[in-house]
């Protein structure tokens, strides 16, 4: 059983921080295509030994592709390179059943600190040498990592795959408290609407065109990666030497429901360039690592009144009102400025309880609700949890306190509320825009309406599509 920091929040169990499997400092797996790391030249390997511990000593879980080998040789060499790691090997088969030591092989590797954390692994083998999978069992919370390389699988092997994709996001969406899963792997066809990137020439309009490689089964497994939401960082992973050109192929997904991925820290990012790593004789990709760790209060005393509640004409009044009745401009100077940010605040707080007292149901109301039982749900502030408990119904309706445990009370209905306010919000946006344009006579002020409702547009479709949030810039 892990244990809450004593950083703030509540101390006891931590039930509900199925990322946070290692606490508040959070996690790192790194995903490599090696292009052979266990190679029959001893050079080659020492090299590729060299790379390995490098990465090992900043991550937590390793996911690697194209290993080669044979899977004693593999494991052999892996526990000569991560001493003390927990390593899982899947090897390739040719037709006639032996081992094809020229090509495949994924391994997952888990360092010792998570190792000796967990209560059992189970280790699955998906597709030989392309695919596995691990599910780490840490007494009440299982965190499941997907390691794929979905090169030469056959229309059976994607749908295999892809129901067992199924299975870990219909629980994890279920039981998000005691839940996780991360998908990782060299995915053989880039996202939509990216292009490759050819290097030290400038990108033609036709580039921007994407077509679909034959054999990757790209809308089959689409069908499946689309319910993730994916962790999109921006730079290539992946350099052809033939066509001197870059692209996105190395790429991660996470399980979780919406309003979970928000309370959480997460960036992704290339340890090097691909181009670096082809140079050196290393590999055609670069290393990607994904870090997931809770999203903690800062600790900060610095407050922001948000605008919609400086425009209400109500905060005018409560502002003149107390600064009349604490004699606001005959105080010590030295005190003023700190009083004056009080009144500020406390007129904020008036209009805001005004707002939710008058107004319960509307839409900036439910927003601030939904996002309240969210932040209360991930971060275990139970005193908060009891006060929306006790002042809002819809809070009543999915929250739950015991003792110093905030539980949700129903995973799917508030997921589903949850993307349905958002979605509310920014469809709201756009329409609040485009009134705006219509009213507006000035030119230039209608370019930039324009160009805010576009990307307001964007926004929509991309992260917030009807089945949730579907992809994170990071």
């Amino acid at each position: 059983m892990l244990f809450r920091s004593s950083l703030g929040g509540s101390r006891g169990p931590n039930r509900l921080a199925a990322p946070n499997f290692l606490g508040i400092a959070g996690f790192k797996a790194v995903q490599y295509n090696g292009r052979g790391l266990c190679v029959s030249d001893p050079l080659a390997r020492q090299l590729a030994g060299t790379v390995l511990q490098s990465l090992a000593r900043q991550a937590h879980i390793l996911c690697l592709e194209e290993v080669h080998g044979h899977r004693a040789e593999i494991s052999s060499q892996f526990h000569l390179w991560l001493p003390g790691w927990k390593i899982f090997v899947s090897s390739l088969f040719r037709a006639d059943g032996s081992e094809h030591v020229g090509a495949g092989g994924v391994v997952i590797a888990v360092a010792p600190v998570v190792a000796t954390r967990a209560v059992s692994f189970s280790h699955h083998i998906l597709v030989p040498g392309r695919c596995n999978a691990l599910s780490i069992n840490f007494g009440g919370i299982i965190f499941d990592i997907v390691n794929l390389h979905n090169f030469g699988f056959t229309r059976a092997q994607v749908l295999f795959v892809g129901a067992h994709l199924d299975r870990l996001f219909i629980r994890d969406r279920a039981q998000p408290d005691t839940s996780f899963s991360l998908l990782v792997g060299d995915i053989n066809f880039r996202a939509d609407d990216e292009q490759r990137f050819k290097v030290g020439r400038p990108l033609a309009p036709s580039s921007l065109w994407h077509s679909t490689q034959s054999g990757t089964h790209e809308t089959l497994w689409k069908s499946f990666l689309s319910k993730w939401c994916e962790l999109a960082q921006p730079f290539p992973t992946h350099f052809s030497s033939d066509s001197l050109s870059s692209s996105r192929l190395d790429r991660g997904w996470l399980s979780s429901p919406t309003n979970q991925i928000l309370n959480l820290r997460i960036s992704a990012s290339t340890a090097g360039t691909p181009e670096e790593f082809e140079a050196n004789r290393i590999s055609d990709h670069c290393p990607v690592a994904y870090f997931i760790s809770p999203r903690l209060p800062s600790g900060g005393t610095i407050l922001s009144i948000p605008r919609k509640i400086c425009m209400d004409p109500f905060f005018s009044e409560c502002v003149a009102s107390i600064a009349a009745a604490i004699d606001l401009v005959n105080l010590l100077p030295q005190d003023l400025l700190r009083v004056y940010n009080d009144v500020l605040l406390e007129a904020s707080r008036r209009v805001r309880n005004r707002s939710l007292f008058c107004h319960p149901s509307g839409n900036e109301n439910v927003r601030i609700i939904v996002d309240s039982i969210s932040r209360v749900l991930w971060r275990q502030n139970h005193k908060l949890a009891q006060t929306l408990i006790s002042r809002s119904p819809m809070a009543a309706q999915f929250l739950q306190v015991n003792g110093r445990q905030v539980v949700n009370r129903d995973p799917l209905g508030f997921e589903e509320f949850f993307v349905a306010t958002r979605s509310a919000q920014h469809a709201a946006a756009i329409q609040r825009l485009q009134k705006s344009i219509a009213q507006t006579k000035s030119v230039n002020v209608q370019k930039q309406l324009k160009g805010r409702l576009s990307a307001a547009g964007r926004m929509q479709s991309i992260f917030w599509p009807s089945n949730g949030l579907s992809l994170i810039h990071i």
